[in-house]
């Protein structure tokens, strides 16, 4: 697992660095494609990487780099999000487990959206909220990292 990280992510992001993307400029595309990895409307995380890319004009490779390697976490992160929806905007919990929705969604995608619907909006909305701060956090870390990464190589190259 640890030489898949080193191949896969940490290579790429020192070659971004090496190729003069700043560390700041790095951590926002980095930060923004774990974040926007993790949005609960499934097939909506590439199109809002594409919006960003556009908007903040950001490294598309890093971002979608990083994106695709987080993906995962959407998986993961989606029934917390639907349950923490319906907590605070109390909403009766939906009666399903992630695999159960997911065969929901594949054997019937429409009547799936009808019921999901107002639970995955909910889940959107406190996405926003931990999405903002998580955001804030993850620049403030990779900008560290990605600047001690430079230095890391300007001396060995000094």
């Amino acid at each position: 697992m640890a030489s898949f990280i080193r191949k896969r992510l940490v290579s790429p992001l020192r070659q971004f660095l090496a190729q003069g993307v700043s560390p700041q400029r790095l951590a926002w595309a980095v930060s923004l494609g774990v974040v926007l990895a993790t949005v609960p409307v499934f097939g909506l995380s590439t199109l809002l990487c594409l919006l960003a890319i556009s908007l903040f004009r950001l490294n598309p490779a890093a971002v979608l780099l990083v994106n695709q390697l987080a993906y995962p976490l959407q998986f993961i992160l989606y029934l917390p999000l639907i349950r923490a929806g319906e907590w605070l905007f109390r909403q009766p919990p939906l009666p399903f487990n992630l695999s159960q929705i997911a065969d929901f969604v594949m054997n019937d995608t429409l009547r799936a959206l009808g019921v999901l619907g107002w639970s995955t909006f909910f889940a959107l909305l406190v996405w926003l909220v931990f999405a903002s701060i998580g955001t804030m956090l993850l620049y403030l870390i990779f900008r560290e990292l990605f600047k001690r990464m430079l230095k890391a190589k300007q001396s060995v190259q000094d």
